[in-house]
């Protein structure tokens, strides 16, 4: 594991230069994850740190999916988040963990402009908590205060609501009251300074032994701040959900029906498996086209076709022989990816058709005994990555194989295996193909930043990060729509997304011809 050099370091402020494990660390994930940005925050960026402090550090690359790199060297902790630089567009309010955060390697001048943003979303006021959701988090905290309260000194799950619901009224001390929530640590240092007696109340909650009066004054405490009116805001909203409903399904079933289908599909990777008859081999294709489906279109639709030709018409008889499949796919790339890497998915996929009888059979059978698309998903993304030779451990893998099939359980929206599913087990529509046995109530949205920005103009979703929570909200807004069938939206969203490029903010010419434009929060009248 090599170190960032000193000459880099003597840039760094004084507490910081002579950090040989920070300098390591940065190696890694230059070196590692092919990061060209990272930014150090945290307590060590502070120079408040300990001997127990973790090493927090944020990098970024062209290239891949979001991932962790979370482990103990010479013992120390490394806690690193990747991220895509192409994905920092309004990415300051969910990153304010770098407020005061520290540059360490920025030739493109990233991260010192994400810190300045942070610094700006922190000079006012965080976007209010739309009034439904405070309400129901206000009735949650009620609720499991009632059920700490009816609990005796042996009843254990009592004793674990108590605790989460002492974690969780910090937050929402932060929320109620329309500030930016900065963790603990920075919050109770907020507390101590501008509010000594939350500070006293969290104190006295929080001590060991508290008695339950104590758990009481603190919910009072943190409820007491605007829940009448926020209540009565909350009600009105209610009242009104229904025709807020009836005009985003106007909007979307409009830009359903304005959709050129032919058009977008053969702009689209979805266009190479229906070039396909036979169940395995679309199949497969399908697999390979939505693993390469980010960046570019025009770029990776042509990196499809080269690994198709490749291989040939009759791609399932070409993957029984992991020889043939390597020696022609020789020389392939595309982006992070190697020949090898597809090789391995190609010949692990079709090791678990043969198996399992077909890739959606495996599929429905892991829901069937999960009763979940995302852990079913992760026990059929292990099947492939087994039966391809891909190392369960992502430290002994290349950069590629080990994000070529991501887990949903990460937490990352694993946008490219939605997609998948969506193509394979949506009804047949010219553009999905309806061949797997996956309920459509249970799909969920393909989030990548443009549909993440569409929806959260949209109302669909109020999550900063575009992860798979913010994919599993998105979906529970369109299920109001459509219950059945909740991600049919998806496809001409998406291209709407792309062609728009959705702006997050009013933007006369751009949004012009956007057809959600009549639903769009940017183009709202602000509420009476």
């Amino acid at each position: 594991m090599s170190s960032m050099p000193k000459t880099l370091a003597k840039q760094w402020p004084a507490h910081l230069r002579k950090d040989v494990l920070l300098r390591k660390f940065v190696g890694v994930l230059v070196e590692k994850h092919g990061c060209h940005t990272v930014i150090l925050y945290g307590s060590r960026a502070a120079g408040t740190a300990n001997a127990e402090s973790d090493y927090d550090l944020l990098g970024f690359r062209d290239e891949g999916e979001p991932t962790r790199d979370a482990r103990f060297v010479d013992g120390a902790f490394l806690d690193a988040f990747i991220y895509i630089a192409e994905d920092l567009s309004d990415a300051a309010p969910s990153m304010l963990q770098v407020h005061r955060g520290v540059p360490l390697l920025d030739p493109r001048g990233i991260a010192a402009r994400l810190i300045a943003d942070v610094e700006n979303v922190l000079q006012s006021p965080p976007p209010k908590a739309p009034a439904a959701e405070v309400l129901a988090r206000r009735e949650w905290c009620k609720k499991m205060l009632g059920r700490v309260r009816r609990g005796g000194p042996l009843d254990v799950e009592a004793h674990f609501r108590r605790h989460w619901l002492l974690v969780e009224l910090l937050e929402l001390y932060f929320v109620f009251r329309n500030k930016h929530f900065l963790g603990p640590k920075r919050s109770f240092l907020i507390l101590e300074a501008e509010d000594k007696k939350a500070h006293q109340a969290f104190a006295a909650a929080l001590a060991p032994g508290a008695p339950f009066s104590a758990v009481e004054t603190l919910v009072e405490m943190v409820l007491a701040s605007g829940g009448g009116s926020l209540v009565k805001q909350a009600n009105k909203k209610q009242r009104s959900r229904v025709a807020s409903d009836a005009e985003l399904l106007r909007a979307l079933d409009n830009v359903r029906a304005h959709c050129d289908v032919e058009l977008r599909k053969a702009a689209d990777p979805v266009r190479f498996v229906h070039r396909y008859q036979k169940l395995e081999d679309q199949e497969l294709v399908a697999l390979i086209a939505s693993s390469l489906a980010f960046g570019n279109v025009k770029a990776l639709c042509a990196k499809i076709e080269d690994a198709l030709l490749r291989l040939g018409p009759e791609v399932a008889l070409i993957a029984d022989s992991p020889n043939e499949v390597f020696a022609r796919l020789l020389g392939w790339k595309h982006r992070l990816y190697q020949s090898e890497d597809l090789g391995r998915l190609l010949v692990g996929a079709r090791a678990v058709q043969r198996a399992r009888g077909s890739l959606g059979k495996a599929l429905s059978e892991a829901f069937l005994l999960r009763g979940n698309l995302r852990d079913a998903l992760s026990d059929w993304v292990l099947l492939i990555r087994q039966a391809g030779g891909f190392s369960e451990n992502d430290e002994a893998e290349t950069v590629g194989g080990a994000h070529l099939l991501p887990d949903p359980r990460r937490g990352s929206a694993v946008k490219r295996l939605l997609l998948l599913v969506r193509w394979m087990a949506r009804d047949a529509d010219g553009v999905d193909l309806g061949l797997w046995d996956i309920p459509t109530s249970k799909l969920i949205i393909p989030v990548d930043t443009h549909i993440h920005k569409l929806s959260k103009n949209l109302g669909l979703t109020s999550r900063n990060a575009a992860d798979y929570r913010a994919a599993e909200e998105i979906t529970a807004a369109l299920a109001r729509l459509d219950p059945n069938d909740p991600v049919k939206y998806d496809f001409s969203l998406c291209h709407l997304g792309m062609v728009q490029d959705c702006p997050s903010q009013r933007d006369d010419e751009v949004c012009a011809p956007c057809g959600v434009r009549p639903v769009c929060r940017h183009w709202q009248a602000p509420s009476a």
